[in-house]
């Protein structure tokens, strides 16, 4: 846009010649820029249910994860992209939350089957022998989930990323390291 206004500026003639690119260069890349998000949303979304990396054995756990937020995109995609060969041969049934805008949607390719209190019913429907905590739920919640898991038989686990201080021979210049050290 700026090298269209100087250009307007040294030459006002040719200011329809001028917006008339701009109009079309700005038609153009707009409908590319589009096209290029949606097909990161396909690939993002569908591919890993396309090529069944989800997929089990047949004879492998049956998991559905709780939790359908930013810490589960996060467990799916390293599941699902950095680790091609899904080595645990765990077939994720579904995802559940409790925030209702999220039901009957997907995330990487996995619908969001209910909620907390459908948890019975999905369990008993998918044959499911194991929920992978993917949220950061409130203790109630977190309560409720363990009573069910227990009382239903049910393996539980809660995946975490976090970021774990190490101490390694030979380094002083970590400031934060040595810090924490003085604080403990």
């Amino acid at each position: 846009m700026i090298s269209s206004t100087i250009e307007v500026l040294v030459n006002p003639d040719g200011m329809i010649q001028t917006l008339l690119r701009a109009a079309i260069v700005g038609g153009l890349s707009h409908p590319a820029i589009v096209s290029v998000r949606l097909i990161y949303w396909f690939a993002e979304e569908f591919v890993p249910l396309l090529i069944g990396r989800h997929r089990g054995n047949g004879s492998s756990e049956r998991i559905l994860l709780y939790g359908a937020g930013r810490r589960c995109q996060f467990f799916l995609k390293e599941r699902n992209f950095f680790d091609s060969r899904s080595s645990d041969e765990r077939e994720i049934v579904g995802l559940i939350d409790d925030d209702p805008s999220l039901h009957l949607r997907r995330v990487y390719g996995y619908k969001v089957l209910g909620a907390q209190r459908d948890m019975p019913e999905l369990v008993r429907k998918h044959h499911v022998s194991g929920i992978i905590i993917t949220a950061i739920l409130s203790l109630e919640s977190e309560i409720v989930v363990r009573r069910f898991a227990r009382e239903h038989r049910v393996g539980l686990s809660e995946w975490r990323f976090e970021e774990k201080k190490t101490t390694s021979v030979g380094v002083r210049s970590c400031k934060w390291l040595k810090k924490d050290k003085r604080g403990q």
